[in-house]
């Protein structure tokens, strides 16, 4: 069994503005997918066979779950980013008694990971719009839309780390 080496102080991942450069990429990232969940949808529409059975039963609760969890990302995006969030992450790790460059980079990959879970969930009414349309629950218009809501939900929990790193160094000032 391989064991990992020991993570190097010098690491980039350490420096705020890596972490920042890995936010960003992450964003664009996921908010492409969107466009991958409707071109599938676009093309699953096309070769479905016009007798295929069809789920209208599933119609409203994968509404419903697509419009709540659009709910949820904007939820976790306005939530998670608050400064008072970010002093309790940072009061958190003073309490670990962390010193002042391990307690920053605690906090940039908490502020990070709470970056990806919040564009997972704007990803769900997509990726929900494009298994109606494999089940054959909505028609392709419809679905379609659930991929805008999704969409539109990502675009609206744009990247925080920047504001974030920024709260972190204002509330750890640096010692010289």
């Amino acid at each position: 069994m391989e064991m990992s080496p020991p993570i190097d102080s010098q690491s980039p991942m350490r420096s705020p503005q890596a972490v920042g450069r890995v936010d960003l990429t992450l964003y664009l990232a996921l908010l492409a997918s969107h466009a991958v969940y409707g071109g599938l949808a676009i093309y699953l529409a096309s070769i479905a066979q016009p007798d295929a059975p069809r789920n209208p039963g599933l119609a409203i609760p994968f509404v419903f779950i697509a419009l709540a969890t659009a709910g949820a990302a904007v939820a976790v995006d306005s939530l998670g980013f608050r400064d008072a969030q970010i002093d309790r992450w940072l009061d958190a790790g003073k309490q670990q008694a962390l010193a002042r460059d391990a307690l920053a980079q605690a906090v940039r990959q908490r502020a990070l990971s709470t970056s990806i879970v919040r564009w997972a969930i704007a990803a769900m009414p997509s990726q929900i719009g494009l298994v109606a349309v494999l089940l054959g629950s909505l028609p392709l218009s419809q679905a379609l839309l659930l991929v805008a809501l999704g969409a539109l939900t990502h675009v609206s929990c744009r990247p925080k780390m920047t504001a974030t790193i920024a709260r972190i160094d204002e509330k750890l000032p640096k010692t010289s």
